[in-house]
């Protein structure tokens, strides 16, 4: 794996097929890339605390009406989940509690999903955390973005619950 192109500093290149179809990676403002940088070190450096884990989902999704449908979706068939719109307020999340499973939108605003589940991989409660990247961009390079970075599954957009609760 190239670890290159999920610096904070970088964008990851997509092909120009991949582009015309797929969101653009811009990249990230170097005063809040360093931010999520100290906050993810801090993380890893804290060790594993058993009281922080929580029987509960993390959503990282920035589109309200995703997020919902999502979530509502888990509620009805009695799981429980949380919800963070960006990589900052996940960042924040999970240096407060251990999310049983994380299902991460790629398109978020900012840092986006690719690289918040890199940096999330290096954080000591996280390492062991699954992550299913969920995404309208499903090209087989997106795909493998996604397994590179440590995501366990990929889930496309529009999902039906099957795929959501298989995950599960």
């Amino acid at each position: 794996m190239n670890d290159a192109i999920f610096t904070p500093e970088s964008s990851v290149s997509l092909s120009a097929q991949e582009k015309s179809r797929s969101i653009e990676f811009l990249p990230v403002n170097s005063v809040s890339s360093k931010w999520l940088m100290k906050l993810s070190e801090r993380l890893s450096a804290r060790g594993e605390k058993k009281e922080n884990a929580v029987k509960e989902f993390l959503i990282v999704e920035d589109d309200e009406n995703n997020s919902e449908l999502l979530q509502s979706l888990l509620t009805f068939n009695g799981l429980k989940s949380s919800v963070v719109r960006n990589a900052t307020e996940a960042m924040v999340y999970c240096q407060k509690h251990t999310p049983l499973a994380v299902f991460m939108d790629i398109g978020l605003p900012g840092t986006n999903g690719l690289e918040l589940a890199h940096m999330l991989k290096h954080v000591s409660t996280m390492e062991n955390v699954p992550i299913i990247a969920v995404s309208a961009h499903s090209s087989e390079r997106m795909r493998d973005l996604a397994e590179e970075v440590g995501c366990v599954g990929f889930i496309a957009k529009p999902w039906t619950p099957e795929e959501i609760l298989n995950a599960v």
